[in-house]
């Protein structure tokens, strides 16, 4: 028997989110080639039990942990990374890095890189911070400084020949276009949303409305509570991980400041609690600027919600209605408000076409199909 191909999936710091789903979704795939991959990462943020829970799936991998620098900059810990890969890359014939950032990958083997989103994009950039793009650094900040010294190490970076690139969403080739001389021929390929896992039995709905994201400036949470208060007669349930505890903090004070009684913190929710909200709501919010893709939203929808989001990145490739989509807080008020006034037939027509859509370019299957076809230009199938 031929000895199987020796694989590994490089991701700095595995924390669990979309990139996680990502990670999973091509160890299923590898799995099913007869390949069993090695999952390397500098910091594994969730027990191998507890994907099984929160997932529904156990891979079938090795976890390799890495050297790290502690205290390091995320930024240079994904440079550091990088190069530490080096050191292993000749004990694989394979590498799939999911860690957005191609500067000092190895050269001597194939690499696949699925870009979520483009570190030198970022980095490169005008604005400081892709999610926040109304911050600025002070002119002799630390992070003014920083970003300079990570545009003169990104500056004259391009893909190597022996990498191969997939873009998540056309929203992420068009920012890889910008710095990168993409190869001719790279994919996109949406990643996997657990469809299945979200659609229940019809049910009747309250005309609630749920955001789902981690505690966080750029989720934008402080945003929903200033809309909440202005709508007192929905409900607004606020679900994600406690991320940040100072942010998740001022959320609390914020919600009391504004006498926001119809706002509920959900901070660590548990997946049954996440889905019966999704589930029995009219609207989900979502309010994250640029997001690359939107796992949540695609989920939501999934689950029988109307989706209202920010008019900007990948949102647009989910929500293809532009009636569901906003710019500014006034009009995310607007649309709340009128999405309530819909009777019940019109709301669920709606929804019934952006399922259909998340159905047929979204679902699981179809990213476990396109990740095997890729693959099988390295693998042969056993």
């Amino acid at each position: 028997m031929p000895q199987a191909l020796r694989v590994a999936i490089a991701q700095s710091s595995i924390i669990p989110g979309g990139r996680l789903r990502v990670v999973l979704g091509i160890t299923e795939v590898l799995n099913r080639m007869g390949i069993v991959p090695d999952l390397l990462t500098s910091a594994l943020s969730i027990h191998t039990d507890d994907i099984t829970t929160a997932y529904g799936q156990q891979p079938r991998a090795r976890y390799r942990i890495l050297p790290r620098v502690p205290g390091l900059a995320h930024e240079f810990a994904t440079i550091f990374f990088n190069l530490i890969l080096n050191r292993y890359a000749s004990t694989y014939d394979l590498l799939i890095s999911t860690n957005n950032s191609m500067v000092f990958l190895p050269h001597a083997l194939p690499v696949i890189n699925y870009i979520f989103y483009s570190r030198k994009a970022r980095i490169m950039a005008r604005q400081p911070d892709l999610h926040r793009p109304e911050v600025e650094l002070p002119k002799w900040s630390t992070g003014r400084i920083t970003r300079g010294i990570l545009r003169l190490i990104y500056c004259f970076e391009q893909p190597h020949p022996n990498h191969r690139i997939i873009c998540m969403t056309e929203f992420t080739r068009k920012a890889l276009q910008q710095v990168y001389k993409i190869p001719p021929g790279s994919p996109t390929l949406y990643p996997p949303v657990d469809t299945t896992r979200f659609t229940g039995t019809p049910r009747m709905r309250s005309h609630d409305i749920v955001t789902v994201g981690r505690f966080s400036p750029e989720k934008r949470q402080k945003e929903q509570i200033e809309v909440a208060s202005r709508l007192p007669a929905l409900q607004f349930h606020l679900v994600g991980f406690s991320g940040e505890g100072q942010y998740l903090e001022a959320c609390r004070n914020l919600v009391t400041e504004l006498n926001a009684q119809n706002v509920h913190l959900y901070p660590n929710a548990s997946f049954d609690v996440v889905r019966a909200l999704l589930q029995s709501s009219r609207v989900f919010f979502h309010t994250l600027v640029n997001e690359p893709f939107g796992l949540t939203t695609a989920q939501a929808i999934a689950a029988g919600c109307l989706p209202i989001v920010h008019d900007s990145g990948g949102q647009r490739e989910i929500v293809t209605d532009q009636d569901l989509r906003y710019t500014t807080l006034e009009t995310a008020v607007d649309k709340l408000r009128q999405a309530q006034e819909w009777n019940d037939a019109k709301v669920r027509a709606r929804v019934d076409t952006l399922q259909q859509h998340v159905t047929t370019n979204f679902d699981e299957s179809v990213f476990l199909k396109g990740m095997h076809t890729l693959l099988s230009d390295y693998i042969a199938s056993p």
